[in-house]
């Protein structure tokens, strides 16, 4: 029943049946069912925000089925320990782990498992900024799906394809895979991934001038996200909708969504999101002419960033800290962080929001992207 309830999030249900299941497995003595049990105390626990938990289920989980001799069953749990390690921020670490998932599934023959750890591998090189090597493995996590007849399962690898594209700038690519996704979430009913192609869409609608839909997508995918009660995608439709706020000459909201965004952060140790959401609350608090409390956010955002390696999150906060130096007339740290961001720019191929350089509508120079 764990694919019911993870697609549905009926985690009530979902929490009773997997109890029920473990008390099961413990009483026959069941070593192989034990450990699968474990593994869907780890999903329920990922999914409640509960991480060290979580943490202590999977590693439960992986020990049993490595006592099992359940190759399968050890292969998931690679994958799943780097979603975890991923969301932590923590994404070198993450790849590592991804790649011996990759290696299992291959040496076993298993599509749908190499399909979901090349997924999740293309994700992880986008957060670090390599962005070629994330349009690599999502095309073959599709291509690996599609071969295999599991038309359903090539909807996070479009997201995340769309996630690639909308990085580098093509925005074309990005909103036919991000479309693509959505009819796909709603011909299969994949409810849990609804949020995450309305996400996507939304920022890509915003950087092509179209406010109207991307204000659209992104109250689409915070109720989603809320409905399906997932932390981490409520995380990042926070994040965008209040960018779009600021963009509307609403500072105040932005802030408001932004502050919930990062309670959340901490609650669940999210500290890639936790970058990307102090770099919106120092451009917000610039918005609303609160320098100093624009330039604790900002200062503080590239530093995670670089700790964890993630270079367009770093770029992001550094051209906030750049506008924040502009606003004070701190010519020689402008000029510093706009060189650093250049250099990222340049190494990386990353394309920055047009969001990011713009002044609210109805400013002095205003876009309105």
């Amino acid at each position: 029943m764990r694919p019911y309830f993870y697609r549905r999030r009926h985690q009530p249900e979902w929490e009773a049946a997997t109890t029920a299941g473990l008390r099961a497995a413990e009483r026959e003595g069941e070593v192989l069912a034990r450990a699968a049990m474990r593994h869907g105390f780890f999903l329920l626990r990922r999914h409640a925000g509960d991480i060290p938990a979580a943490l202590e289920a999977v590693h439960l989980a992986l020990e049993g089925y490595r006592r099992a001799g359940f190759a399968p069953g050890e292969g998931t749990i690679l994958t799943n320990l780097a979603l975890h390690y991923g969301q932590r921020g923590q994404m070198r670490h993450a790849l590592g782990w991804q790649q011996a998932g990759i290696a299992n599934a291959r040496s076993l023959g298993r599509p749908i498992s190499l399909g979901r750890g090349l997924n999740m591998a293309g994700l992880i090189h986008s957060y670090l900024g390599e962005l070629d090597q994330a349009l690599v493995c999502t095309i073959e996590a599709i291509e690996t799906h599609v071969r295999a007849g599991h038309r359903s399962f090539v909807i996070s690898p479009r997201i995340n394809r769309a996630i690639a594209h909308h990085s580098l700038g093509r925005y074309e690519e990005a909103l036919a895979d991000g479309t693509e996704a959505l009819r796909l979430c709603r011909s299969h009913q994949q409810q849990h991934s609804e949020a995450g192609a309305h996400e996507i869409l939304a920022r890509i609608r915003r950087d092509t001038g179209r406010l109207d839909l991307a204000d659209t997508h992104a109250e689409r995918a915070l109720r989603r996200a809320r409905e399906t009660g997932d932390p981490a995608d409520e995380t990042d439709c926070l994040i965008t909708l209040a960018g779009l706020h600021r963009l509307r000459g609403r500072p105040d909201r932005a802030v408001a969504y932004l502050e919930e965004a990062l309670r959340i952060t901490h609650r669940c140790d999210f500290r890639h999101q936790e970058a990307d959401a102090r770099t919106q609350l120092a451009r917000a608090r610039l918005a609303a002419g609160d320098t100093d409390l624009a330039s604790h956010h900002g200062d503080r955002a590239p530093a995670i960033a670089r700790a964890l390696e993630l270079r367009p999150a770093e770029h992001r906060a550094l051209t906030a800290l750049a506008a924040i130096a502009r606003t004070t007339g701190a010519t020689a740290a402008e000029a510093e962080h706009t060189a650093q961001s250049l250099r990222i720019r340049e190494e990386t191929g990353y394309h920055p929001s047009p969001a990011d350089e713009s002044a609210p509508v109805g400013t002095p120079n205003g876009t309105g992207r």
